[in-house]
């Protein structure tokens, strides 16, 4: 086994024994804690043992006492013991003052090959380069890029014929997952293992590291080895959830705030549709599939985007064993519930073929109720209103059982290697140096806000946040085309998330405010993070594509009663059976107790 960085290990140890004294983090592995606890029993009892008894008050017995004094004592909250793998709520106190590297890292007009993906296809500049913060990196390190730049509809293809050419660029930024996983890249010296490399030539991503459990569980595998860095966010937020046409909502009576639960949501639905207001008021689909669903958590399942091929399929059950969400009988009361939907005309038609982003069919009125990210939402309403005046969209509350209801499979940090550093690049120091002071609190501001005068600037309170001509750009630029032409729009940089609330609208911060910590995280919120090691990816891949392609065909049969549901579904939870479900689901299993043991 190879060294694991041990400075950086012992910092981390170091921060997990002081994250009692704030913030969000977890005190200690189970272990630990079991010691913990023994050691406050021995406190207890000397402690005990030395002070006298407090006396009873005059006409109270020694047994009143006590009752009255255990009054006063609240009990001690419950420890999370998922915490030590998010990010701590006091993450910009503990990265302030990081170091850098010095600069210029470069006197020699250095130059890197860099692959990653295009500016939007609607963008005002032509390349990365046109961007005015590149050009300022660009001087401040005397490193020289070339871009090569795909969109991302191509990108995959683009990476396919990279990998069976061998023809590697010197940085490549791609999310390192799945088949290309950091072990296949290292074992087959395509990119090169930083461990080395990182307390020298990266201090500010290394500080990163030391502050975030999460972090550094993305970067740092198994092995220790380093395959690239993570694209880091901070004070990160929900931006998807439930949109609704609250127009709509008031005029069947009912208000936003009242649509809490599953129950609520049939009846808005059914309302609307009885009201002729719209024909089918909901797609089903909220990801790339139709087998997921935003109701699934209320009802204890889980479903990963990409959703029935995802490792985020799998969850914990009683027995702390993974299991394949749908195969589960949670899974079967939820599909029958939405064909009874379906079969009701709840549900769109074409929910086989849907495309998940019709902004033609949002903005026409064509649905109640839909599930997409806040920063469309003044764009439809805008739309919406050139034929119905009264067209208004909002964010609504996640569907739940009951009205209080806390659900789980609440989102963890989602974090994964996507800087990579190939073993074609002549100067692998330099070019981690380069990619490092991005990760530093200078480069960050840079890379994020762009120059001042021109994207950046600072609040009342002296904190940077983003200049009129990105939040309201006197061109009429979005928000992301104004950030392609100032910042540097790539996911390369410690982004502070709280600013990116400045530019959104009340109506999208009032939906951010209705979406933001509504679950809680428990174990099964990580499944999507476990990295497979090479023989684990063997093994998923030789069954999970086949397996995911099955379920995909039949849960969309029953969902359009194709076929009868009580009819099949112990055949078809045989036939997932016997392709392999287990093997993969121990693959993943494995993959867990690594991960969750990376920081014990």
């Amino acid at each position: 086994m190879k060294r694991k960085l041990p400075a950086l290990l012992l910092a981390l140890s170091l921060i997990l024994c002081l994250a009692a004294c704030g913030g969000s983090a977890e005190p200690s592995a189970p272990e630990a804690a079991s010691a913990a606890s023994a050691a406050e029993q021995t406190v207890a009892e000397s402690t005990s043992a030395a002070e006298p008894e407090t006396p009873a008050a005059p006409g109270e017995t020694a047994e009143d006492s006590a009752a009255s004094a255990a009054e006063l004592e609240e009990p001690a909250e419950p420890e999370d013991p998922m915490a030590k793998y998010v990010t701590p709520d006091d993450i910009e106190e503990r990265i302030a003052g990081r170091p850098a590297v010095s600069l210029p890292i470069s006197e020699e007009g250095t130059s890197f090959t860099f692959w990653t993906g295009s500016p939007a296809m609607d963008a005002t500049i032509t390349g990365w380069n046109d961007s005015t913060a590149a050009q300022e990196m660009e001087k401040r390190t005397g490193v020289h890029i070339d871009f090569i730049e795909v969109a991302p509809p191509t990108q995959s293809e683009s990476l396919n014929l990279m990998f069976a050419s061998g023809d590697f660029p010197n940085i490549l930024n791609y999310a390192v997952t799945g088949l290309y996983s950091v072990p296949y890249l290292i074992e087959n010296e395509i990119v090169v293992d930083l461990q080395d490399l990182m307390e020298e030539n990266a201090p500010s991503y290394s500080a990163l590291m030391e502050a975030d459990p999460a972090l550094y569980l993305a970067t740092v595998d198994d092995e220790g080895q380093i395959g690239g860095l993570a694209g880091y966010q901070y004070n990160s937020f929900t931006t998807t959830g439930a949109i609704v046409r609250s127009d709509w909502v008031e005029k069947v009576g009912m208000s936003v705030d009242g649509l809490q639960t599953i129950d609520d949501y049939y009846n808005y639905l059914s309302a609307i549709k009885s009201e002729g207001l719209c024909e089918y008021p909901m797609p089903l689909r909220f990801d790339a599939s139709i087998s997921g669903s935003p109701f699934l958590a209320a009802m204890g399942a889980r479903a990963g985007a990409a959703a029935e091929s995802s490792a985020g399929s799998f969850i914990y059950n009683e027995n702390d064993e993974l299991e394949y969400t749908y195969i589960t009988d949670t899974y079967r009361d939820y599909i029958t519930m939405m064909a009874r939907w379906y079969d009701e005309g709840l549900i769109t038609r074409d929910l086989l073929s849907w495309d998940m982003l019709d902004s033609s069919a949002i903005a026409g009125g064509s649905y109640g109720v839909f599930w997409q990210d806040c920063q469309f939402m003044d764009y439809w309403i805008s739309a919406g209103q050139v034929n119905d005046p009264d067209y208004m969209l909002a964010g609504a509350s996640e569907p739940k059982l009951e009205a209080d209801q806390t659900v789980g499979f609440g989102d963890v940090t989602a974090l994964s290697i996507n800087l990579a550093i190939c073993t074609s690049c002549p100067d692998p120091e330099s070019a981690l140096r380069w990619l490092d002071y991005h990760f530093s609190e200078e480069g960050s501001l840079l890379s994020q806000y762009g120059l001042e005068g021109e994207g950046l600037s600072y609040d009342e309170n002296g904190k940077p946040c983003y200049s009129d001509l990105i939040s309201n750009n006197p061109d009429g630029l979005s928000t992301d085309n104004a950030l392609n032409q100032y910042a540097i729009n790539i996911n390369m940089y410690a982004k502070n998330c709280e600013s990116l609330k400045a530019a959104y609208s009340d109506i999208q911060r009032s939906a951010l405010e209705t979406w933001t910590g509504k679950r809680q995280v428990n174990k099964s919120s990580f499944t999507g993070l476990f990295t497979l090691d090479t023989e684990e990816t063997d093994t998923v891949q030789r069954y999970y594509a086949d397996i995911s392609t099955y379920v995909a065909e039949q849960i969309g049969k029953m969902l359009v009663g194709e076929t009868d549901i009580d009819s099949v579904w112990d055949d078809y939870v045989s036939t997932v059976e016997s392709m392999g479900i287990d093997e993969v689901a121990d693959a993943y299993e494995s993959a867990g107790e690594r991960y969750f043991g990376r920081l014990q």
